[in-house]
This record gives structure tokens, sequence and C-alpha cells, in this order.
């Protein structure tokens, strides 16, 4: 009978050990994903951070861009009546014109003068 008992106690010892062992390995397993999650968590608050960093950094820019689109709008409303390309073309024409013309009279000029010398 001591025998039946110890063989019963062996047997308990047995299946202890065993749930034991599978009862480490699992805590093993939660131990290893709980480090894994905490560094996901950790690396997604970092990159939360760094986005909202960005987030400020384009909202502030936004606001420089605006007030930038204003003062050149208000600017653009002063300057009432800007010069056309077609203006610009004619008054280079009418500029050369005139240089020419310049050149001319220039000439005439000194060739009456020179008629003048000859005279006296």
């Amino acid at each position: 009978e001591a025998n039946t008992e110890l063989q019963d106690l062996k047997k308990r010892s047995g299946r202890t050990v065993k749930i034991l062992n599978n009862m480490k390995k699992r805590l093993s397993g939660l131990t290893s994903e709980a480090k894994f999650l905490e560094d996901e968590i950790k690396e997604r608050k970092a990159m939360l951070a760094k986005t909202e960093h960005d987030i400020s950094k384009v909202v502030e820019e936004r606001d420089i861009a605006r007030k930038e689109h204003r003062k050149l709008r208000a600017q653009s409303r002063r300057t009432t009546e800007i010069p056309q390309i077609v203006d610009y073309v004619g008054t280079k024409a009418q500029e050369y014109t005139l240089e020419a013309q310049k050149k001319n009279w220039e000439r005439k000029v000194e060739l009456a003068e020179t008629a003048a010398k000859r005279i006296r």
C-alpha cells in the first residue's frame, strides 16, 4: 500500500512538473511578447511626437505663406497698372527710332558746322 501511495505521488509530481514547465514556457512567450509590444509602443510614441512636431512646423510655414500671399496680393492691388508686353515692345521700337533720328540730326549738325567753317 505504501508503494501504491508512493507511485501515486510520483505521478502527481510528474504531472505537476509538466504543468509547471508548460506554464514557464507560456510565461516566457508572454514576457517576450510584452517586451515586443513595449518596444512597439515606444517606437510609435516617438513617431507620434515627430509627426506632431512636423505638423506644427507645417502649420507655421502655412501661416507664413498666407501672410506673404496677403502681402503680395495687397502689393499687386496697389500697382494698378502693369505695363503690357505689347506696350513695352512698342516703347522699345520708338526708342530705337528716336535714337536713329538723333544720330541723323547729329550728322546733319556736324555737316552744317563743317560747311559753316568752310564758309568763314
